[in-house]
């Protein structure tokens, strides 16, 4: 089968899957191109921000004082001025990495502070919080996100929770945590923060502040840069206090952003909404085929009116980014490997977001040493025969043909 005739069998998005792109917010893409830099603000009028290679600036001009602290710079200031607007936020900053971001985060805790996190989230954020956090006298809970009785339950134990960390849709499980709700129950029943980790939505398609999360974070590297060439994490909030302690820990600890990195991301915001878009379409559309497919057990797409939460994604999202998960059908890890391989177009690399397609499978992430059993890899899900599209920006009908040739070669 010819990739035109799986274009032909494509059929149009229904009205339902439709209603995500129609229900964006207006204005989105100008704020992209113009919220945190306008060329008449210098003189010399360039339409692109340029790159201050600075590492200082001048304390004093013409015998002023001059407000911009030594330790910023305009470039990595532009950017967080746009990512502000980009969340419906009054504040935001850019890190070396969402590991960086997170870890900022947990430099602003003290000893006894506790934390609720979600139980089925990138398996990296979990041995950040289980592991380092701990280490510092920081007390984890994890729980179900997708239950709120287990959330209020553990709010209820742990008292000196500062901190609820939710991820949605989560990695790679695509599991979809209702933000108000969980929200509305956090601030109900103590003064901790509740942040959203958004980077498998991006700030196009979700915007958790606008649902009562307090901080939103997010690994820049991926969606929101979008061209796997950028390493960058960052956090947004209209929380003054939260947002002055992060500042102070990223200032004394050193941890900022290259110029030409925080210059390549502008770049890149400039088409987030054009790129979100055709990720979440083919996505979709892919999605859709392989439920489909007679070599496949089960499609996980937040899309798809199959998934758990479908209801909540679309209530709280205007569309589902580009990545998704399948079961491989009655597969073994020898036969997801093969299937690995037998890819032409799509790459087995990890990451995602980026304008190329890539594959793995998640059970491969423990190939290398790590704190989790083999009974706790089971218990995220982390199957043989599972594995994670991150759809990029190729032509749908060519992915699907790739997709479909190597199940087929199994």
């Amino acid at each position: 089968m010819g990739y035109q005739s799986v274009s032909n069998e494509l059929a149009p998005l229904t009205e339902n899957e439709a209603i995500g792109f129609l229900r964006q917010e207006s204005g989105f893409s100008t704020k992209a191109i113009h919220a945190g830099y306008r060329p008449e603000q210098l003189l010399c009028r360039s339409i692109v921000a340029p790159i201050y290679m600075s590492a200082s600036s001048c304390s004093q001009s013409n015998g002023v004082n001059d407000d911009l602290n030594k330790s910023e710079n305009p470039t990595k200031m532009i950017l967080e001025q746009t990512l502000a607007a980009l969340d419906n936020a009054k504040y935001a900053l850019v890190l070396p990495s969402g590991t960086a971001a997170q870890s900022c985060i947990i430099a602003s805790l003290k000893a006894d502070d506790g934390i609720i996190c979600g139980h089925n989230i990138y398996t990296g954020t979990i041995e950040l919080f289980r592991e380092t956090a701990v280490d510092i006298g920081l007390k984890c809970i994890f729980v179900d996100m997708t239950k709120p009785e287990e959330l209020r339950k553990a709010l209820r134990s742990q008292k000196s929770t500062k901190v609820v960390w939710v991820e949605t849709p989560s990695n790679p499980m695509m599991l979809i945590s209702d933000i108000k709700t969980i929200s509305d129950i956090v601030h109900c029943e103590s003064n901790a923060l509740v942040i959203v980790d958004n980077t498998p939505s991006s700030c196009y398609f979700q915007r958790p502040l606008d649902f009562g999360a307090d901080v939103v974070s997010y690994s820049i590297t991926k969606f929101v840069n979008g061209h796997n060439d950028v390493i960058m994490g960052s956090i947004s909030t209209n929380n003054r206090e939260f947002y002055e302690k992060i500042r102070f820990t990223q200032e004394i600890t050193g941890i900022t952003c290259s110029p030409f990195d925080c210059a390549l991301v502008i770049r890149s915001l400039k088409t987030l909404s054009l790129r979100m878009e055709r990720h979440s379409l083919n996505a979709l559309l892919i999605a859709r085929y392989l439920e489909q497919h007679p070599r496949v057990e089960k499609v996980l797409h937040p899309g798809l009116t199959s998934h758990p939460q479908h209801k909540i994604a679309i209530s709280q999202s205007c569309g589902h980014g580009g990545s998704l998960c399948f079961y491989i059908k009655d597969g073994t890890l020898e036969q997801t490997k093969k299937f690995l391989k037998l890819l032409k177009v799509f790459t087995w690399a990890d990451s995602l977001g980026g304008c190329e397609s890539l594959a793995q499978a998640p059970l491969l992430w423990f190939v290398v040493p790590t704190s989790f059993s083999d009974e706790e890899v089971h218990e995220l899900g982390l199957v043989e025969n599972l594995i994670r599209l991150s759809c990029g920006l190729e032509d749908v009908a060519i992915l699907i043909e790739d997709l479909n040739q190597a199940l087929n070669a199994l």
